[in-house]
């Protein structure tokens, strides 16, 4: 569903600049606003349904929405016990009168749905950052799909009850996302975002649609997409039920504006080290669109396999140098394919990594579904076998300044690959890493380009970031919107033209 959160989210926090001409809408100034916090300003309704499970009440604006309402407040059970009860996120905070208002409305929504909140801090010296929020639903989603806007927009009331000041688009998007199918186990992760994160594996777990529309003129649903981080991440270090999700944002909140610890710090605590996990996502990613994919991905084909960067051919060159036409962001990773025919067991592919001399770069190395190479540095080998594809993916981890709230870049790089007969010295930290997955896909591939998303300053049913095309077998963009970045009517004009340029990716 096409989503929008948070709207301070989108503001350069931490002391980042915002872009030229944006006034700065953080706290101070918003705080000393004569009008009522954009949480206040709900959208009018004529009758309402309230849930026999939970403190949760549907709001309807015509009567003829009551059987939308209906279906809310059952939905937002379902997700308040497997999200709350289940997996153990920050329950929602009350507002005035302890209850969780929804409502089916067309204030705002544009054919999508958005969460918001005051952006006030509930509850002081408890190490967060809490506020309530309302969720608006446009009454025209479809009608298949409204259970799942139900929890999406219910975990990011969650994501709110924690952590509102968190600038990172990819923890809202990623793991709002993921909870639909921690909410409805029977059915999988939509498989259409995945194709957009899969695109741009350069990209990283850092950044978002809007950057790579602003920067590379890549429409994309990639954040929602990077529930394929979520998920992975679940499978690695949770339970099953979503278990890390919930602690991710535990782990990414702080009391104040300084976001510290930032999303980078938040991974670290719950994979135990956020550098051997990126290279593990990495492996794994490689597996997605192949008969090897886990089992919350179960779609095989050429659109979810990993674009490749470029590809190399020993049968005819021993020896060449690779540069991807777009360099990995930090955490970003690019994969070149390396067909080996006639090399033989024993031989292996020494490559060098040129880039600058700060930016640290780690190497996997993936052939018949194995990790056959994990290494920190610039410097190593990765072992040939007889035939086939390796599928060498060369990873940014920034420099050893980087914080996870700092402005991504792209990285020139060049990577040297040369086979020899003996292994080259060691090039950085031990080998080893996860089963890996298949070379799948096509090789040679660059960043290109996929169609039919926004560059975040609007999408097919939303005005804000966040968004996700309707649940079809299809691969095509569109349909609903989801949105904390946006506002019900009475925001003003002037916040809803600002938001799509204070997207903190641009």
């Amino acid at each position: 569903m096409l989503c929008h959160t948070p709207a301070l989210a989108l503001l350069q926090l931490g002391g980042q600049v915002l872009p030229p001409g944006v006034v700065d809408l953080r706290p101070p100034l918003m705080s000393s606003a004569t009008e009522a916090p954009p949480a206040e300003r709900r959208p009018a309704h004529v009758g309402s349904v309230f849930s026999d499970a939970y403190p949760v009440a549907c709001h309807y604006a015509e009567s003829s929405q009551e059987s939308l309402c209906d279906r809310v407040v059952v939905a937002a059970g379902e997700a308040w016990a497997a999200q709350v009860d289940g997996i153990g996120f920050n329950a929602p905070v009350d507002d005035d009168d302890g209850i969780l208002d929804i409502y089916i409305s067309t204030e705002g929504t544009d054919g999508g749905a958005y969460t918001i909140g005051p952006y006030e801090d509930a509850v002081t010296g408890d190490g967060q950052m809490s506020c309530h929020t309302i969720i608006v639903i446009d009454p025209s989603v479809p009608d298949d799909e409204l259970e799942l806007y139900v929890v999406h927009e219910f975990n990011h009331v969650l994501q709110y009850a924690t952590d509102f000041t968190e600038p990172t688009y990819m923890i809202w998007e990623s793991t709002a996302s993921a909870a639909e199918s921690w909410t409805y186990p029977e059915r999988p992760l939509y498989r259409s975002y995945v194709v957009d994160f899969q695109v741009a594996p350069w990209a990283g777990v850092l950044a978002d649609g809007t950057m790579l529309y602003h920067r590379h003129g890549l429409w994309s649903y990639y954040e929602y997409g990077g529930a394929v981080w979520s998920m992975h991440m679940e499978d690695e270090h949770g339970d099953g039920s979503g278990s890390t999700g919930a602690a991710l944002w535990a782990a990414a909140a702080q009391e104040g504006w300084t976001n510290e610890p930032d999303v980078l710090d938040a991974w670290d605590a719950v994979s135990g080290d956020w550098e051997a996990a990126l290279l593990d996502l990495s492996a794994m990613r490689l597996r997605l669109g192949t008969t090897d994919a886990p089992e919350w991905a179960p779609w095989v084909g050429a659109q979810w396999v990993a674009e490749r960067a470029g590809s190399l051919d020993l049968a005819t060159d021993d020896h060449a140098a690779l540069s991807p036409e777009i360099g990995p962001y930090e955490t970003g990773v690019v994969y070149f394919d390396v067909q080996s025919p006639g090399t033989a067991a024993g031989q292996w592919l020494a490559y060098d990594v040129d880039s600058d001399a700060d930016t640290r770069w780690a190497v996997i190395a993936v052939q018949d579904l194995d990790t056959v190479h994990s290494q920190k540095g610039k410097t190593g080998a990765i072992p040939l076998q007889d035939g086939g594809t390796l599928t060498v993916g060369l990873v940014n981890l920034g420099k050893s300044s980087f914080d996870g709230d700092d402005t991504i870049k792209s990285a020139d790089v060049t990577v040297t690959f040369t086979v020899t007969d003996e292994a080259p010295g060691d090039g950085g930290a031990d080998s080893g890493g996860t089963d890996g997955g298949t070379d799948g896909g096509t090789d040679g591939g660059t960043d290109g380009g996929t169609d039919g998303t926004t560059d975040g300053g609007g999408d097919d049913s939303g005005d804000g970031p966040h968004s996700r095309p309707p649940l079809d077998d299809t691969d095509e963009k569109g349909g609903c919107g989801c949105t904390g970045a946006a506002s019900p009517a009475g925001f003003s004009l002037g916040m809803l033209l600002l938001l799509p340029l204070l997207r903190r990716r641009r």
